[in-house]
């Protein structure tokens, strides 16, 4: 996916969560990196927050050229409930 977006009328509802929570039945499971503009401070904190649920905080995040950066592996992710 090369672009998300939630409309400001929308946000806060759950709906960018639900849209972004990955299928446990996928078979598409690898290295996955998500990048935001550090300009755009709502959408680090929603990634960050995703990230770390879908991780339970095992991400790397690096921050450089006007981007925040999370690098994770979807090899063993969360239980969603």
């Amino acid at each position: 996916m090369a672009e998300f977006f939630v409309a400001r009328a929308h946000r806060k509802r759950g709906f960018g969560r639900s849209a972004v929570r990955p299928d446990p039945r996928s078979l598409c499971r690898s290295l996955g990196e998500i990048s935001e503009y550090t300009r755009n401070p709502v959408a680090v904190q929603f990634w960050r927050k995703v990230v770390t649920a879908y991780t339970r905080g095992e991400y790397r995040e690096r921050s450089g050229n006007g981007e925040v950066r999370q690098y994770f592996s979807s090899l063993r992710p969360r239980a969603q409930s």
